[in-house]
């Protein structure tokens, strides 16, 4: 007899897929970024890699959200990134996604606005986080 679309197996497999297709784009992007040529301003690049965890968190609930994240923190550093470029990674990641999670349930900031948030987050926990590696509260992208 064949499962229906609502069984919990077909389900679970279906997640799975859409969660490994979109940890698999968050690696292309994060590893096409890294060929493109520097932006003028320092500390500022696009943050491609980021478009799948923002659209993770509208079609996931937030644990799996939080999983792509890491995942994907865990696996561009795996793939040529250095520690301290995985620690910068890693704290803005997770307290963007933190800040981003409860915009993307209000119903009332648009995926740019949540974006653009999460982009002014991943800055400042990355400069906490460089602040904390450093021992300085003296930090400057110049």
């Amino acid at each position: 007899m064949p499962s229906s679309d609502k069984t919990p197996a077909r389900g679970t497999t279906a997640r799975l897929t859409r969660l490994a297709l979109l940890l698999a784009c968050a690696l292309v992007l994060g590893l096409l970024e890294r060929t493109l040529p520097p932006v003028a301003l320092p500390g500022v690049r696009l943050g491609l890699s980021n478009a799948a965890v923002l659209t993770a968190l509208y079609l996931f609930p937030f644990p799996e959200a939080l999983l792509l994240a890491l995942l994907k923190c865990v696996l561009l550093a795996a793939l040529g990134g250095s520690f301290p470029a995985f620690l910068y990674s890693l704290s803005g990641a997770v307290f963007s996604l933190f800040v981003m999670w409860p915009l993307t349930r209000l119903g009332k900031v648009s995926p740019v606005g949540v974006s653009v948030t999460g982009a002014v987050c991943h800055n400042v926990a990355q400069l906490l986080c460089a602040s904390a590696l450093m021992q300085t509260l003296l930090l400057s992208y110049l």
